[in-house]
This record gives structure tokens, C-alpha cells and sequence, in this order.
């Protein structure tokens, strides 16, 4: 099975990497990675294995930040715990991510206290956003985070998208956000359909009225 695929161009404008969740046979979860020269064929006798773990993967967001290659990702440890946001940095010498750290959890009687899920990490003036799909067990929304290096984060108090339509029901989740240094545009998914949000500040948003 193939699940979540995210898809990257390098910053030549010549080559993409798609790369996406995995599970085999062996009952092994992975995130892997083709690459190609056009964005609709993907070989896979370019195929790597990145990264491999032991319960699913929901979500992942890799990134180049000074010379090392950043991932983040959600999954857990155990059967018992809800999904978190992991971050591991590339290991050259063998191209593929180690375990990663935790480094967003969920918070017990909080927004997103029955799992943390699709980290999108966007680059501000002042440092960076993580958007975060997250569920209280209600509902599913999206959480934000910032940090000043990538590394260390810190999560808003409250949501800053939130199920209120009809079509989405109880569900905003899998948000995408764009920014071209003026203006913030969201895609994210509700029950029946995509819906799309602008933000002048990346942290207040305003659902377009036409959605889904």
C-alpha cells in the first residue's frame, strides 16, 4: 500500500521527488521516494527507502535547512499512545532518516489530545510555522507551532482552523500552506470535499465562501 505522497522540486527547477508512506507484506511501515524529471511518471527503479518504523505513518514534511535535510513525521511508539510529530535529519552517509526525536505531543484534555497528525512546515521572517492536523476526539482541526530554528517548537494555545460548515462536518485536516512573503493560502480537506483559507499573518484565517 502507498498512502500520503508529498511531492518536492529541487531547487534547480529540473528534478521531483515524490515521497510517500509505505506498508509491506512484512508488516512494516516506511516512507520512501521516487524521483523523475516530469511530474506524472515516477519510476520505480528510482525508489529508496528512507525510513522505516513499526506503526503507520500519518503524515510527513522534509525540507532542507542549511546543509542538512530535515524531516518531520507522525506515528507513535505504542499501540496505547496517540500520534506525535517526530524530527530526524538525514544521515548522509547512508541517505536515509534515522528514528526520530518527538518533538510535538499531545496534551491530555486538550484540541489535539487524541493524536497529532501532517506537520507542513512553512519559512517566516521570524522563523518557522508547523500547521498540524489534530483531534480531540470530536473533531479534527489544525494546530500551529513555531520555531526559530526548525528544531525546537512551540505550540499556539488554541486552533487556528476549525470545523463550521455544513460539508466539512467535524473534520479540517490536511492542511497545505503556501506562502509568497505577503499572503497565506491554505488547502486542507473536510468530510465532503477541499476547502481553501487565506491569512494575512499565517495565524488568523478566513475560509473562502465558495468552498468546498
Amino acid at each position: 500500500q502507498a498512502y500520503y505522497p508529498y511531492l518536492t522540486l529541487d531547487e534547480n527547477q529540473s528534478v521531483y521527488t515524490l515521497m510517500f508512506a509505505g506498508f509491506g507484506r512484512d508488516g512494516i511501515y516506511r516512507i520512501l521516494t521516487r524521483e523523475s524529471t516530469a511530474p506524472d511518471t515516477f519510476s520505480i527503479s528510482t525508489q529508496i527507502i528512507r525510513f522505516s518504523w513499526n506503526f503507520p505513518v500519518c503524515g510527513m514534511f522534509s525540507g532542507r535547512f542549511g546543509t542538512n535535510d530535515f524531516l518531520w513525521y507522525s506515528t507513535k511508539e505504542e499501540d496505547t499512545q496517540p500520534d506525535a510529530i517526530y524530527w530526524s535529519v538525514k544521515d548522509i552517509n547512508v541517505d536515509t532518516y534515522p528514528s526520530g526525536i518527538k518533538i510535538i505531543s499531545p496534551e491530555p484534555g486538550n484540541f489535539d489530545s487524541q493524536g497529532i497528525e501532517f506537520p507542513y512546515v512553512v519559512s517566516v521572517s521570524s522563523g518557522y510555522y508547523m500547521y498540524y492536523s489534530c483531534s480531540d476526539g470530536v473533531k479534527w482541526c489544525i494546530g500551529l507551532a513555531f520555531s526559530e530554528d526548525a528544531i525546537n517548537w512551540v505550540k499556539f494555545s488554541s486552533p487556528v482552523l476549525e470545523p463550521g460548515e455544513a460539508w466539512e462536518q467535524n473534520i479540517v485536516k490536511g492542511s497545505c500552506v503556501l506562502f509568497d512573503g505577503e499572503v497565506f493560502e491554505m488547502f486542507y480537506f473536510g468530510d465532503n470535499g477541499i476547502g481553501y483559507a487565506r491569512s494575512m499573518d499565517g495565524i488568523h484565517w478566513e475560509k473562502y465562501p465558495g468552498n468546498p
